[in-house]
């Protein structure tokens, strides 16, 4: 052992991690925490023991990493302060650090300009920069002025800014402005798009400058008393639970199929450009008024600026400030509806700009597809707490009795669709009702959710198949070899490739079909010392592009769950292999074993783009769903 370690192991000279851990300094924008957590990681190969006069080790690297956080702190303030502290020498690491952290939590609550400056090393630009000497022509008055000048701001660095105009061309395009603005009245405002050049398109933003409202005095006293420069994360109220942590969302998109239409362009006698129909990721955000579409996927619909209809008007976002609009073209939507299958159609006069490299749709558009009501913006009361209240004061069992269960001839109970959802709750939703719950839930789904038979084949989610995006230029390395499978582990390995066959996750190859992408089975042995099949799909996934499904990181998922409360928990038996395979994709996850060839016919295991696949068909089957974070099959509410 000591022979393998000494040719297998690199080591590292004790004293070169010394230097290492001596050397370290606090990362700007690091808190002392995880500045000493880093160097206490360090000290721990370090070696940083000696031996006493009676023979036993003494750790010395806690009073190291003590004099290392204080000599590598960031803020020079804090530091002076830190060790000017009475009794400094005397303190442990943890008090050490403890007072560090108040003094940078001080810090961080100063709201004025110098103190904010202390708390951070800013990047300034002096008055007598260089740069600011440097002379431009003004587009309006064609006189020289200095072109450059600095914007500052609390507790941020300054900013070299280039200016088109002189400051007395500037200040008289401003009065210009201001002058429309206050000239157009209300029966302006309310005339429509026929009077007015701003359009109130994106997020809805006013065109007007509105008056500010009168403020209390007794509200500004509070407010001033009040020390609100403390960040704060995210939150959202939740009718429950009240205020919880949570972070923001990002915006909701669907998928839709976009194309061109003769008839649009024939009723606007406008020549029609050729577009092939293409599926698209949209945004669905309910306060953009007309819709946008950024240059980039406007190019890679296979369109040119050539047809592009040039559009009047401006069309502003949500801060008020202008979009460039570059023309528009005209568009055809389609969807599907998830429940019927049915094909939803409208249509759209998409304004291309720049600004962006997303397609934003109009809150018209989100009508016609079905998305919102078309009463839109409407107030509904959550049924659900009728629900809740009527199931707490009259206890009634469910009034939905079950047919005698059939069985298979594998002598298991037939596996059946999931019978329909109670008119109520049996039992009161009570803390003493929870054993009694959870045995009806395990009695009421016992022929459905929890048949776990695996002589019958899975249910399969309501969802699109998944579909392998391999390179058409990528050259299959077929395996025409089966693995060996040790002899103690073939009984086990075939009993396992029958009952996979029975449960539909694989098929076997129909004859005549030629070999071109085909992977190997490998048999390796679990802890217990059964056997683990395994399907080598490196070459298939070294060629395939994935359909990236972001998912929380555990440790950020379990901050986010509420102390205090009830929870449920789920896990999902053979997820993967609920998810059904695009049957023109079946034969790219041929495998070979010493038994025949076989495919699978839902995500294989071990495929790269198996688990975005099932993650993405999983978020939207529970998209609607409140107060549940889930990673991968694990679901808590």
């Amino acid at each position: 052992m000591a022979a393998i370690k000494r040719h297998a192991v690199i080591s590292v000279a004790a004293s070169v991690l010394r230097t290492e851990l001596l050397g370290m300094r606090q990362d700007h924008g690091e808190n002392i925490l995880a500045f000493a957590s880093r160097a206490s990681g360090k000290a721990r190969n370090c070696k940083l023991t000696i031996k006493c006069s009676h023979g036993e080790d003494v750790d010395y690297s806690e009073e190291i990493v003590k004099q290392v956080v204080l000599a590598g702190m960031f803020d020079e303030e804090i530091k002076r302060k830190v060790l000017s502290e009475q009794g400094i020498d005397d303190k442990t690491l943890n008090e050490t650090i403890a007072i560090i952290e108040r003094e940078e939590m001080a810090l961080r609550s100063m709201t004025t300009p110098s103190q904010a400056g202390a708390v951070t090393s800013r990047k300034t630009i002096s008055s007598n920069d260089s740069r600011l000497q440097i002379k431009g022509v003004c587009e309006s008055c064609k006189l020289e002025f200095p072109k450059h000048r600095v914007k500052r701001s609390a507790g941020r660095d300054d900013v070299l800014l280039t200016d088109k105009l002189c400051k007395p061309c500037w200040q008289k395009k401003r009065d210009n402005k201001r002058n429309v603005r206050t000239s157009s009245g209300p029966s302006n405002q309310a005339s429509g798009l026929e009077n007015s050049e701003e359009f109130p398109y994106l997020a809805a933003a006013d065109h007007k400058e509105k008056e500010a409202a009168h403020i209390p005095a007794e509200l500004l006293a509070m407010s001033s008393q009040r020390d609100m420069s403390v960040p704060m994360p995210h939150h959202v109220f939740d009718g429950t639970r009240g205020w919880m942590q949570s972070p923001p969302k990002p915006h909701p998109t669907i998928s839709l199929t976009v194309s061109v239409d003769q008839s649009d362009y024939d009723h606007l006698r406008l020549p029609c450009p050729k577009m092939r129909p293409t599926k698209c990721l949209v945004v669905t955000d309910s306060g953009c008024q007309s819709a946008l579409l950024g240059l980039k996927l406007f190019h890679q619909f296979g369109l040119s600026k050539s047809c592009l209809v040039p559009v009047k008007g401006r069309m502003n976002a949500i801060n008020n400030e202008g979009i460039d609009i570059l023309g528009a073209v005209f568009l055809r939507l389609e969807g599907k509806d998830a429940s019927s299958g049915a094909s939803v159609k409208t249509a759209v006069m998409a304004h291309v700009s720049q600004s962006t490299d997303r397609f934003y749709i109009s809150q018209q558009a989100m009508r016609e597809l079905g998305i919102l009501e078309h009463d839109f913006p409407k107030i509904r009361a959550n049924v659900s707490d009728g629900n809740l209240a009527a199931a707490t004061s009259n206890p009634v069992s469910c009034s939905n009795e079950r047919a005698p269960p059939k069985l298979a001839p594998c002598g298991c109970k037939v596996h059946v669709k999931s019978p329909p959802r109670p008119n109520s709750l049996p039992f009161p939703p009570l803390e003493e009702n929870v054993d009694s719950m959870k045995e009806w839930i395990f009695d009421y789904f016992e022929d459905s959710v929890f048949n776990t038979c695996p002589h019958q084949p899975l249910p399969m989610l309501k969802t699109e198949p998944i579909r392998l995006h391999v390179n058409p230029d990528a050259v299959p390395n077929p395996a025409f070899t089966a693995a060996t499978v040790s002899i103690h582990w073939r009984e086990d390995v075939s009993e396992q490739l029958k009952q996979d066959v029975a449960m539909g996750v694989i098929e076997p190859v129909p004859p005549g079909t030629p070999t071109i992408w085909q992977a190997r089975m490998t048999v390796v042995g679990k802890p217990d010392g059964s056997p683990r099949r395994t399907i080598d799909f490196r070459n298939l996934n070294m060629h395939c592009k994935r359909e990236t499904q972001h998912v929380v990181p555990p440790y950020k998922q379990a901050r986010l769950v509420p102390a205090g409360g009830f929870r449920t928990v789920t896990d999902c038996k053979n997820g993967y292999h609920s998810c059904p395979l695009a049957e023109e994709d079946r034969h790219l996850t041929t495998f070979i074993t010493e038994e025949g060839r076989f495919r699978y016919c839902v995500a294989p295991q071990g495929f790269a783009a198996s688990g975005d696949g099932y993650n993405q068909r999983y978020d939207n089957l529970i998209s609607d769903m409140h107060r549940k974070t889930k990673c991968v099959d694990d679901l808590v509410v």
